[in-house]
């Protein structure tokens, strides 16, 4: 399986926000639209970062949500990122290995955001997978390949 499998499952719109925004912004979309990290893109939709909510819980003070995406976002040269033909297990031990939750997926033609997946999203893909292969084994083992 590769992420452009699970990218055909999700919803096509990736949910982003300007770098001079506020994090009290951010802080709204994100609760509104239950996701943990907002793509950070310029005016041309040029990928500038990744704002999560690690980023905004490792600078909480009295001020935090004042303060601008920039200041607390993972900029774009920090940025680890996929491709749509990378394969699942791929994505997953970058998961474990860079402890990030989400990862943006790169086009690897034109360098653009093709969207972003997370960790969850990896997770009900596999989930999905094991039961598909355990119905089609019990079926095997039962005699009944139609159902």
């Amino acid at each position: 399986m590769k992420i452009r499998d699970i990218l055909e499952q999700k919803e096509q719109s990736v949910l982003s926000i300007g770098p001079r925004e506020s994090i009290r912004s951010a802080v709204g979309i994100m609760n509104t639209k239950h996701v943990g990290a907002l793509m950070v893109l310029g005016p041309q939709d040029e990928v500038l970062g990744i704002l999560s909510e690690r980023d905004i819980m490792r600078n909480i003070d009295e001020k935090v949500l004042d303060r601008s995406v920039e200041e607390l976002m993972t900029s774009k040269e920090h940025l680890v990122v996929g491709h749509p033909t990378d394969s699942i297990d791929y994505a997953m031990n970058i998961f474990v290995t860079k402890k990030v939750r989400h990862l943006p997926i790169i086009d690897e033609q034109t360098g653009k955001l093709d969207g972003i997946i997370s960790i969850g999203d990896v997770v009900r893909s596999q989930l999905s997978d094991v039961e598909f292969e355990n119905r089609m084994m019990m079926n095997y083992i039962m005699g009944s390949y139609g159902t």
